[in-house]
């Protein structure tokens, strides 16, 4: 084991050590966040932990070793704002506690990639969404019973959100989009406001924002709305694969059941408490206390519980993320960078992850996954967070 410690960025300062074979020896940590070291031998695994003092560490990075001298970007100075940089490397995908609703247990390797800290906020919707009206790139449409819509022009036309119901928080006026006014009834502390996450969108409307917001911002736009395929090699934002979802989740930690332990109380999020898990303790029951006057939307604005390691915020409960991936299941052996399932299910629905507001505790869970239902469904528990590329 040894211990090196660099500023990286001003006023971040952070230690980092590695665990690996004896007489394993770090070399080097360069100001873009590249940490070096040699290996005795060539083989093996290695785990790399951080901290800000040398008494408190946490898991950061693990690795399998391929030579003598190995090398691992363990911070980006170039993070986006409003991201997470995640490090490459192995974790432990599934949980056999969450047999019902998880995934077989097997180790994934993950490329480095950026990940939205916090889940999309309806403001942030509003503003890409608004852009995509101003470019001609959407228009209105109905879904029954009578849900007024967005739907892109470019492409082949899908139902994308509800606008104007009381699933979604946008409200459309002619061509401008705006937030709907705080209920009479809510307290002016968890009002309605433009930090809550989106809700009522579509799988198909995750897709369009990425594209959108990329093309606002210059980069390439990542997703095919012909036949909505994913060109994964280009710049633009797009959604996590269930993968990047789940060790960005994990927040460097391996075999929890949270990213903070194995219990959960309504403290540390935003779901709804029963009886039905011994690991639910949360000394309130049903939906949050607090946020529950948010009728019928009971999200939290964006941030209001403790990040995780890595710090992404609300991993679990608040509302579900639509993931990149369909449907399926894994065979238990190691993948790289998968795209989807080994065996894909035959519905072709997309997945979410993470639970939300209106869920119990098994959908909470890291692991969990959610499957049953096609691209076009919708619901006011379930929103999105967007992912970049990252440079190895």
């Amino acid at each position: 084991m040894a211990a090196f410690a660099a500023e990286v960025a001003a006023g971040d300062r952070r230690f980092y050590r590695i665990t690996a074979a004896p007489g394993t020896l770090i070399e080097s940590l360069t100001l873009n966040g590249s940490l070096s070291w040699t290996n005795p031998a060539a083989e093996g695994t290695y785990l790399i932990e951080t901290g800000t003092d040398l008494n408190t560490w946490q898991p950061w990075a693990r690795g399998f070793v391929t030579g003598t001298s190995s090398s691992l970007k363990v911070s980006d100075p170039a993070t986006p704002p409003g991201m997470s940089y995640i490090p490459g490397g192995y974790f432990t995908m599934g949980d056999n506690v969450a047999v019902t609703f998880g995934n077989i247990v097997h180790k994934v390797i993950v490329s480095p990639f950026y990940i939205s800290s916090r889940e999309t906020t309806v403001g942030q919707a509003r503003e890409v969404f608004q852009w995509g009206l101003d470019h001609g790139k959407l228009q209105t449409g109905t879904e029954p019973p009578n849900y007024t819509t967005l739907t892109n022009t470019e492409g082949d036309p899908k139902f994308l959100t509800i606008v104007n119901s009381g699933k979604s928080i946008l409200r459309l006026t002619g061509t401008t989009l705006s937030l709907a006014p705080p209920l009479p009834a809510q307290p002016p502390a968890i009002a309605w406001s433009a930090a809550h996450p989106i809700t009522a969108i579509t799988w198909y409307g995750a897709v369009v924002y990425c594209n959108f917001r990329s093309e606002m911002e210059g980069k390439e736009p990542c997703y095919n709305l012909n036949d909505w395929t994913c060109d994964f090699q280009k710049s633009g934002y797009r959604l996590p694969t269930e993968s990047e979802w789940e060790k960005a989740a994990r927040g460097g930690m391996e075999g929890l059941r949270f990213p903070w332990g194995d219990t959960i109380t309504h403290s540390e999020a935003n779901y709804n408490s029963t009886t039905a898990n011994s690991y639910d303790i949360s000394p309130t029951r049903s939906t949050h206390p607090v946020y529950a006057a948010n009728r019928p939307i009971y999200t939290a604005p964006t941030g209001s519980f403790a990040p995780n390691g890595y710090g992404l915020y609300d991993v679990c409960g608040n509302v579900y993320e639509w993931c990149w991936d369909t449907a399926g299941s894994y065979n238990g052996q190691t993948r790289t960078d998968p795209k989807g399932p080994d065996v894909p299910a035959a519905s072709g629905n997309p997945m979410f992850k993470g639970g939300s507001f209106l869920t119990a505790a098994e959908r909470v869970l890291l692991a969990s996954r959610y499957v049953g239902y096609p691209r076009d469904f919708t619901h006011e528990d379930i929103g999105f967070r967007v992912a970049l590329n990252a440079a190895p």
